[in-house]
C-alpha cells in the first residue's frame, strides 16, 4: 500500500452474547471486546513462521510469537503489538484452540501489561479466532480482525466504528528501507 492509497474500510455487523456487546464476523470478519478498545494506533505487526498444519501445535505456536517478539525487541511488554497470521485449512474447533492458546501463550509479556490481544490475519477467520479466544480461552481484551494482509515492520491503526455505516477504518503504516542507489542519479 503506498502513502497515497485509501485506508481499508472493515464491514462489520453487531450481534450480543449475553451482556456483553462484541462484533461477530463477517466478510471480512471482525471481533473486539469490548468495544471501548477502539481505536487503537500505531500498533506495530509481528508476523510469526506459524505453520497451518493439521493440528497445530500451541507451543509451536507459542514459541514462534516469542522469537519475533524478541527479534523486533518487543518482548518487554512495553506496547501491544499485533501478530499477523496466514491462516491455511479449515477453522476446526481443535485447530481454532491450538492456534489461540498458542497466541495467547506467546503474547503472555505483553497480555500480562494489560494490553489487548491483537490478532490480524489474511483468511477469513478473524471473526471465529476472536470468539474463539473470548469464549473458550477467557480473554477479556481483544480486536481479532481479517481479510487485511500485513507485514512485519509494518503498523496498524483500528478506528472506531463509524455508526452510520458500521465500517471500521483501516490504516496499514508500511517502513520504507533505501537502497544504496536512492539519490545516486542512476
Amino acid at each position: 500500500m503506498n502513502a497515497m492509497s485509501a485506508p481499508a474500510a472493515i464491514a462489520v455487523s453487531i450481534s450480543s452474547r449475553e451482556s456483553s456487546r462484541s462484533f461477530a464476523p463477517d466478510a471480512p470478519g471482525l471481533s473486539v471486546h469490548p468495544l471501548s478498545l477502539l481505536p487503537v494506533r500505531n500498533i506495530p505487526v509481528i508476523k510469526p513462521a506459524i505453520d497451518f498444519i493439521e493440528k497445530i501445535d500451541p507451543a509451536d505456536v507459542a514459541a514462534r510469537i516469542n522469537e519475533s517478539l524478541s527479534r523486533l525487541d518487543l518482548g518487554g511488554g512495553e506496547s501491544p503489538v499485533a501478530v499477523c497470521y496466514d491462516w491455511d485449512g479449515s477453522a476446526s474447533y481443535r485447530r481454532l484452540d491450538g492456534f489461540c492458546r498458542g497466541g495467547i501463550e506467546g503474547l503472555k509479556p505483553v497480555l500480562s501489561q494489560g494490553h489487548p490481544l491483537i490478532l490480524v490475519g489474511n483468511g477469513d477467520v478473524g471473526g471465529l479466532v476472536g470468539m474463539h479466544c473470548m469464549l473458550e480461552a477467557g480473554i477479556s481484551s481483544l480486536v481479532s480482525i481479517d481479510g487485511i494482509k500485513l507485514d512485519e515492520f509494518d503498523f496498524i491503526d483500528i478506528g472506531a466504528m463509524l455508526e452510520t455505516s458500521g465500517a471500521v477504518p483501516v490504516v496499514i503504516k508500511s517502513l520504507v528501507f533505501p537502497d544504496k542507489k536512492l539519490g545516486s542519479g542512476g
